[in-house]
């Protein structure tokens, strides 16, 4: 019985048997290596790793959370996450076993992940600060209310009306009837008079204003 046994390696053993004593004897024993692979995660994931095998000086590259697979066994990795001065690092012992493993490292603080940090901004003096404050202040817009409209004009040479609806309706103004529409009022003094259709058949009932103006003629229609 041969048993041959190496760190790192499965353990083989072979029988055979010697025909003669004194010969020397040529074997060839091919040992099978031990592998382990390791699920390398990180809080928060994303970064960059590195593990080294400080004897080989192999090294296993790559971002979190990562599978790392052919890693040999009884090897104690070196192992970097982030960059620059302020990476973390540790070490991982992959078992004599082999085998899978998953390892999860939370990190401290962001600046673990890489050393490069972005400057804070300089503060600006106070007088620059208030200058565009100042300059980049808009002024409030002030609504305007339009003025009210003119009075219509009462005195002057007397206008005319011409009333019209469809269908026809009795036509008041200012309470006085004037006949059913069409219907023409002439010498009407100028100012705003009430204007009513009235036909009770087909339901009409409305009240309109009018302004007639000094001299002019002025229309009022009324469609149901």
């Amino acid at each position: 019985m041969l048993r041959a046994e190496l760190n790192g390696y499965r353990t083989l053993s072979r029988e055979f048997r010697i025909e003669r004593t004194g010969e020397a004897l040529d074997l060839n024993l091919k040992l099978e290596a031990i592998t382990a692979t390791l699920n390398l995660n990180t809080i928060p994931a994303g970064v960059a790793y590195t593990l080294v095998d400080p004897k080989s000086k192999q090294r296993y590259t790559g971002k979190t959370n990562d599978t790392i697979t052919n890693l040999k066994a009884g090897i104690n990795y070196e192992m970097t996450l982030g960059t620059g001065s302020k990476a973390h690092k540790s070490n991982w012992l992959a078992p004599q076993s082999g085998g899978s493993h998953s390892i999860t490292i939370t990190l401290s603080a962001p600046s673990t992940l890489a050393d490069a940090q972005t400057p804070p901004k300089s503060p600006k003096s106070s007088k620059s600060s208030h200058h565009k404050s100042s300059s980049s202040r808009r002024p409030k817009k002030t609504k305007t209310t339009p003025p009210p409209p003119a009075p219509p004009v009462t005195s002057g040479p007397p206008g005319s009306l011409v009333a019209n609806s469809k269908p026809p309706s009795t036509v008041i103004i200012d309470g006085k009837a004037y006949g059913t529409t069409p219907v023409v009022v002439k010498k009407l003094k100028p100012g705003k008079h009430k204007v009513r259709f009235v036909n009770s058949k087909a339901g009409i009932d409305k009240t309109k204003t009018v302004i007639v103006k000094p001299g002019e003629k002025a229309k009022v229609f009324h469609r149901n």
